[in-house]
């Protein structure tokens, strides 16, 4: 995947790819179509919680058919690293966490497996499988 970055998305800090490579966007769509599935129906509670008063007509097309409105094109890749943050903190925030991400050193992101994981309730995930991928043949 390369390089991240800390970035704002909303409210959140995360990291998100410098560029993200077209395959991602590609393998996310395919993991959302192919493990459908094995998602729990969408209650009215959780759609209430993604507020889809606030979404355009597709999110809303995305979250009724998929059970998330940020899915095929509206996917972005990221690893949030916060809660919330309220407006007056998050440019501290974001500085102070993108030099601690680039004091460490980090590699660039290698996508090797795919997992599944479940959830009873509000409990912990559980994982079920991990799928690795093979190495690409000439």
């Amino acid at each position: 995947m390369g390089p991240l970055r800390v970035a704002a998305l909303g409210p959140f800090l995360a990291l998100v790819p410098e560029t993200p490579p077209p395959e991602l966007g590609l393998l996310a769509a395919e993991c959302v179509a192919a493990l459908d599935p094995f998602r729990a129906p969408l209650t009215e509670a959780e759609r209430a919680k993604r507020r889809p008063e606030r979404l355009d007509p597709r999110g809303r097309a995305l979250l009724d058919r998929w059970g998330y409105p940020y899915v095929f094109e509206a996917f972005r890749f990221h690893m949030t690293l916060t809660d919330a943050l309220p407006e007056a903190e998050r440019d501290l925030w974001h500085r102070r966490l993108s030099e601690a991400y680039a004091a460490a050193g980090p590699e660039p992101l290698r996508i090797d497996a795919v997992s599944l994981l479940t959830q009873d309730g509000s409990g912990p995930f559980r994982l079920l499988a991990r799928l690795p991928f093979g190495e690409a043949r000439g």
